[in-house]
């Protein structure tokens, strides 16, 4: 079965799931036929070989899955600490915009908790003003051939204002198609470009 690696490394560290394989399923019927009272020598011989051959294929499976596992587990953990410590808010949507992953710095970014973005559209936060723009230059990026581009606009914090957001997006690598986006606050940054425009082009005597 499928195993959720990314909540596993978020909890204390786990043991991997037992080894099934299918070969298994042929020790009954070789114990079965071992326990015949009048076995062949033949019948002994190569029933009592496979269990042999299928215990050792087992243990060294066990052995090789459990390295594979904490290696892997070690890897999450490490990939789990630099998203947890990123000022920069980590978000993939699908194709159709809407939210498919959220890192926790999305609640300091737009003071909203990630689970409550999950299956919306990412589409209502933008400022309407700002919507139509944003959108075109995502969608660009499905038609043009590029690593990835720079988009900003203001985007709704969960205590009514609006945030200025500069987005670093690319295309998701592999089979499924959709959008990383790398959002980070520059809500003071513009606010300061602005006012330095503002004094550039203002006399300061006469207003």
């Amino acid at each position: 079965r499928r195993l959720d690696v990314w909540g596993a490394a978020r909890s204390d560290r786990t043991e991997p799931q037992h080894t099934r394989l299918a070969q298994v399923t042929a020790i009954p019927g070789l114990v079965a036929a071992l326990l015949d009272p009048e076995p062949h020598p033949l019948t002994m011989a190569a029933g009592v070989s496979v269990i042999v051959v299928l215990a050792v294929e087992m243990l060294f499976v066990h052995h090789q899955n459990r390295k594979l596992w904490f290696a892997l587990q070690g890897q999450t953990e490490r990939l789990d600490q630099i998203v947890r410590e990123s000022r920069d808010a980590i978000v993939q949507v699908g194709a159709a915009g809407v939210v498919e992953f959220v890192t926790d710095a999305m609640g300091t970014v737009l003071g909203r908790e990630p689970q409550s973005l999950l299956g919306d559209s990412g589409h209502v936060l933008i400022h309407p003003d700002d919507r139509v723009a944003v959108m075109n230059e995502i969608n660009r990026l499905a038609e043009i051939e590029c690593d990835g581009l720079r988009v900003s606009g203001r985007f709704l914090h969960s205590d009514g204002s609006w945030r200025h957001l500069e987005l670093n997006v690319s295309r998701r690598s592999g089979s499924v198609p959709g959008f990383t986006c790398s959002a980070r606050d520059i809500t003071d940054r513009t606010r300061m470009e602005t006012q330095l425009r503002h004094l550039a082009s203002t006399d300061a005597l006469t207003g």
